[in-house]
């Protein structure tokens, strides 16, 4: 999922929350989710991402743990892991390409 296509959720969900809670439509972006008591959407997305790789590390299947593990810490692969990390690099303003273990 890239990040346009996140931003794009993220807008749609803000609008339906000003709609269900009878929001202004002027109401800050940054300000729709806390009147609503949530977490940003974007966040709950991110958090979504973060269970999954933290569930494939920790997994009893040697092969899941293992592929896991290396595409979290030398992303060699084009795997799902590979891409939710480079994802979630991208997201906080990291370059997937530098060295961010050390």
């Amino acid at each position: 999922m890239s990040l346009n296509i996140v931003e794009s959720v993220c807008i749609a969900w803000r609008k339906v929350l000003k709609h269900i809670w009878d929001l202004p439509l002027q109401t800050g972006s940054r300000l729709t989710a806390p009147i609503c008591e949530l977490l940003p959407i974007r966040y709950e997305l991110v958090l979504h991402r973060v269970f999954f790789i933290v569930q494939c590390m920790s997994s009893d299947n040697i092969v899941v743990c293992t592929i896991s593990h290396y595409g979290v810490y030398f992303r060699y692969m084009l795997s799902p892991i590979d891409a939710n990390v480079i994802f979630l690099l991208q997201l906080f303003g990291c370059d997937p390409e530098s060295n961010w273990q050390n």
